[in-house]
């Protein structure tokens, strides 16, 4: 069933919302708290991305999909590098997303 145009904005704006808030813990080190807001934030873009119709904004969103999934990538490989109790290498920088 098609959502409507503002059902597809509030999801959107609560996909950012939750995207925010795993920039803002990546930022203070708490990785494990920023990943699953990562992986929350995606998962509610990709709903969107899938009820977008317009071709422009699907190409945006999956853009933006894939920044924030190669961030969470980085967050995910140093928590389980910090896990194993190895050598840690972190590139930390959030420039890219």
């Amino acid at each position: 069933m098609a959502r409507s145009g503002q059902e597809q904005e509030a999801e959107s704006t609560a996909a950012f919302k939750v995207l925010k808030r795993a920039m803002e813990l990546d930022s203070e080190s708490r990785y494990q708290q920023a990943l699953v807001c990562y992986q929350e934030g995606i998962d509610l873009l990709m709903q969107v991305l899938r009820g977008t119709k317009d071709v422009t904004k699907k190409c945006n969103l999956r853009k933006q999909i894939s920044s924030y999934m190669d961030r969470a990538e980085i967050v995910k490989k140093y928590t389980d590098q910090e896990k194993e109790g190895g050598e840690v290498i972190f590139a930390h920088p959030l420039e890219n997303i």
